[in-house]
């Protein structure tokens, strides 16, 4: 499968601002743009400087789903597996796709499995939900957000701002790249409204 050409612009813009020391980062792109590409594609294109194991963070089962056939098909020799309800990943899978009610919930020992020390990548999609308490749980054991962490948090939104108010920027440190819906149109991509 052939990114398209914006897709191929966010990922040099995710390794670029990673290689200046951002390692918090927001990417903005209109629904329908191939956020689950872009991310799907961080295995390969990071793999150089970020080795390690990917894990992706999702709130709804639809989405976890979505983003497992996304990586398999970007991906198809690494073993990609599914961490959530009855689902219990391999904790040596290349790519771990959780939902964040089962790693993130109070008192759950389910995020234990993991070696958080070999997961170098950890992707939120619809990052939006990011500050909440489920999403705040998980970080704080990946380590992610330390101020020497290595790793790379990506989080992905078409929808940057919250209508509660509550501000990203707690979480994330710079937002990468963005793709409007209007560029999106203008460039063929989405039909018009």
């Amino acid at each position: 499968m052939e990114l398209r050409p914006y897709q191929v612009a966010a990922l040099t813009a995710i390794r670029t601002e990673y290689q200046k020391g951002v390692r918090q980062q927001l990417l903005s792109a209109a629904t329908g743009t191939g956020k689950t590409c872009i991310f799907s594609s961080l295995p390969e294109s990071l793999g150089d400087i970020l080795p390690g194991q990917t894990m992706v963070l999702a709130h709804r089962e639809e989405l976890i789903d979505q983003s497992i056939d996304k990586l398999r098909l970007l991906n198809p020799n690494l073993k990609v597996d599914k961490e959530m309800a009855e689902h219990v990943a391999d904790p040596n899978a290349d790519v771990i796709v959780a939902s964040v009610a089962t790693l993130g919930r109070k008192g759950t020992k389910r995020a234990n499995q993991f070696n958080w020390e070999r997961i170098d990548k950890l992707v939120t999609d619809e990052a939006h939900h990011s500050v909440a308490t489920t999403y705040q749980n998980i970080y704080d054991v990946s380590g992610v957000l330390r101020p020497d962490s290595k790793k790379l948090l990506l989080g992905c939104t078409a929808t940057p701002s919250r209508g509660d108010g509550q501000a990203l920027a707690k979480i994330y440190k710079k937002i990468v790249f963005v793709y409007s819906i209007r560029q999106a149109i203008e460039d063929r991509w989405l039909v018009d409204i």
